[in-house]
């Protein structure tokens, strides 16, 4: 006997993110101006900008969308210990509180690392979710540079866990 209902699975969407180290052909084929995250960057060509001065620019990706940004300028500060400069972090606020500024993070870090640098160093803007998850990371100000806010590399767990 069969009844009139069959049990079909509901269909749910599989998101799929992307994490890219941009190079300048990339960010030329991101549509910008169209983009959320543009408003929240210092200018609409930023990534741009930051990739032709010699920076680093990672981006997580859904679809065509960048929901994320990490840029990270490669000089180091003069400061002893030398640290890379995380020059900016932004991710969209519909996509906050899900690990992805941490991760953006870890592939700094381990950009950083590559290039024998075991310290970032940022300027934490003074909001209360910025502060969080600077303390979230481990990032903290130190003595020894002052105004930025650093990120012990030595410290991964931080970055794994918070």
């Amino acid at each position: 006997m069969e009844c009139g209902n069959h049990y079909k699975p509901k269909r749910t969407a599989h998101i799929m993110l992307i994490f890219r180290n941009l190079t300048n052909e990339q960010a030329q084929q991101i549509s910008w101006q169209t983009q959320q995250i543009t408003p929240l960057l210092p200018a609409p060509d930023y990534a741009a900008a930051m990739l032709r001065s010699g920076g680093t620019v990672f981006v997580i990706l859904d679809q065509e969308t960048v929901i994320g940004l990490l840029a990270m300028e490669h000089g180091v500060t003069d400061s002893k210990p030398p640290c890379g400069i995380v020059a900016q972090l932004v991710v969209l606020p519909a996509h906050r509180r899900q690990s992805l500024g941490r991760m953006l993070m870890g592939l700094a870090a381990n950009d950083a690392a590559a290039h024998a640098v075991w310290f970032l160093a940022g300027n934490v803007p003074d909001t209360p979710d910025a502060a969080a998850f600077a303390n979230a990371i481990h990032m903290k100000q130190v003595d020894w540079l002052d105004g930025l806010s650093v990120l012990d590399l030595s410290d991964v767990d931080g970055l794994r866990y918070g």
